[in-house]
């Protein structure tokens, strides 16, 4: 399966990203193991975070593209935003689906993916940037935008807020 998985995932591979991670993990440790152990590191007593989790009911690859591109040039420009993590876990719903609505609670069983977000502020990082709290009470599952505030407090903020913006732009104008 492994030989399978990395054959459909060339294309990525092909790509040649910064840093990668291919191997085959079970499933229950997939929330442990994947995302490079960034889930460890919020886990570590005394250390503030944001962390959202919105569902996408559907894949706009243009728009992740966006996404991508906007977070690696405000990486380059604000030493205090390269903490901020943006992950898709996409995980095979085939089974979900296959049992009645009617017969579970779990509600997100159209969504196609996970986004997961997450800006960690450590210590060393200046006391403005713990204005992040209300960050997390703004997220909303959406389709393909996120939600963050209009006015934040410090750089990597009033960046965080122009990311949503790209990402609104690029989503209304393929929509329209």
């Amino acid at each position: 399966p492994l030989k399978e998985g990395i054959a459909l995932i060339q294309p990525l591979i092909d790509l040649e990203p910064f840093d990668q991670i291919v191997t085959m993990i079970p499933w229950k440790d997939i929330e442990t193991s994947s995302k490079f152990g960034v889930d460890a590191i919020a886990c570590i007593k005394g250390n503030f975070h944001s962390v959202w989790g919105l569902n996408l009911y559907q894949i706009d690859v243009p728009t992740l593209i966006a996404a991508v591109n906007y977070m690696d040039a405000v990486y380059a420009q604000h030493a205090d935003f390269r903490f901020a993590f943006l992950a898709i876990d996409m995980y095979a719903s085939r089974v979900i689906e296959s049992i009645p609505d009617d017969e579970t609670a779990y509600p997100f069983r159209s969504a196609v993916a996970r986004l997961y977000v997450k800006f960690p502020f450590f210590r060393l990082v200046s006391v403005n940037m713990l204005t992040a709290g209300p960050l997390a009470s703004s997220m909303s599952d959406s389709q393909t935008a996120l939600e963050l505030p209009p006015r934040p407090k410090s750089a990597a903020l009033r960046e965080a807020s122009s990311f949503r913006r790209v990402v609104q732009a690029q989503a209304t104008s393929r929509s329209m």
